[in-house]
């Protein structure tokens, strides 16, 4: 690929505040469909002038038209053209028969996987935010609060750092093993788990940390059960470096679970990349036979559900280097007693 083509954005109207507010370096964007903002002479701030300027400009009826344009001006029209797109693909099939269209979903999932150093900032920024949130929850846990409250607190501190709530997991008493617990009013009680898996977007990226607060002194069973996922958590990320397979990541952890106690433990994953996809490459699964490179940014994890017992979840966010990882949660991952 030629790397003094001029790079072009194509997207709808609607969107075009969102193009205004945003970070993109590139120059060449180009809107299509139709939405109305009014103006009428009155003085604007410089973030409407901003705006008034891209939906002042030539608009698109849809964004193949946009799209053959932009080829054409760059000598592109009857070249190879790759798709991240399922949809996309398919329609750029029939409409554009010259060009010889390639589904590239997955080549362009790969390359996104390693990380540049700016990315790798943001992802450690929306760790932090995460983190931060769930610890401001956790001063407040005690006996009578409700569940709902401890989510409001971990949502307040999100918004207020920039930054917004995607899932909001909080499982306790009757769900504490239920993996996509909604917060609930149950007030907590003595002896209840109080189990995060929080989600987040920090300009445009992703985080997905996990946390499992005890109210009370928790049974020696729990305390097993925690140190035995604790274990399998870190044995992962120690073997974590370039060159090894998802896979053999996710083996690793699961066995370590097992030899330290949780003989009977069961996972479809141990963790998976994250960037400007919640689930991005690799997936650490068995199947999963992704190369480690350095860059790439994971989350690990050893989540544990049982019904009549409760739910654990330890989940970290590291970076890959070249001789191990470093780490982009920051705050301590045992188990947090209140």
């Amino acid at each position: 690929m030629d790397k003094s083509v001029e790079p072009a954005l194509i997207t709808g109207i609607s969107d075009a505040d969102v193009v205004s507010t945003s970070e993109t370096r590139v120059k060449d964007v180009r809107f299509y469909g139709t939405f109305y903002i009014e103006h009428r002479g009155r003085k604007l701030h410089p973030a409407e002038e901003k705006l008034l300027t891209n939906i002042s400009g030539k608009t698109y009826k849809t964004a193949i038209q946009a799209l053959t344009e932009a080829l054409q001006e760059r000598g592109l029209d009857k070249r190879r053209v790759g798709v991240d797109s399922d949809v996309l693909y398919h329609s750029l099939v029939r409409q554009m028969p010259e060009n010889n269209i390639l589904n590239s979903r997955s080549l362009a999932r790969l390359i996104r996987a390693v990380k540049t150093d700016e990315e790798v900032q943001k992802l450690e920024k929306a760790a932090e935010i995460t983190e931060k949130a769930i610890f401001k929850s956790v001063e407040i846990l005690r006996e009578g609060i409700t569940v709902k409250e401890v989510a409001e607190t971990v949502k307040a501190y999100v918004y207020q750092h920039d930054a917004q709530p995607v899932a909001m997991v909080i499982g306790s008493h009757e769900t504490a093993a239920f993996p996509n617990a909604s917060p609930n009013m149950h007030r907590l009680e003595k002896g209840d788990i109080v189990r995060y898996d929080i989600g987040i977007i920090y300009q445009n990226y992703y985080a997905d940390l996990g946390r499992t607060a005890f109210i009370g002194e928790p049974s020696a069973e729990l305390k097993s059960t925690y140190r035995a996922l604790h274990k399998g958590l870190e044995a992962e990320k120690q073997a974590i470096r370039p060159g090894v397979r998802a896979s053999h990541l996710f083996d690793v952890a699961v066995e370590t679970t097992r030899i330290n106690g949780l003989t009977h433990y069961r996972r479809h994953h141990c963790g998976h990349g994250i960037g400007l996809e919640l689930y991005d490459v690799p997936v650490i699964r068995p199947e999963d036979q992704t190369v480690v490179e350095e860059g790439m940014v994971l989350n690990i994890e050893t989540p544990y559900y049982e019904l009549g017992f409760g739910g654990i979840i330890i989940e970290d966010t590291l970076v890959v280097k070249s001789d191990g990882v470093e780490m982009l949660s920051k705050t301590s991952n045992d188990a947090i007693i209140v």
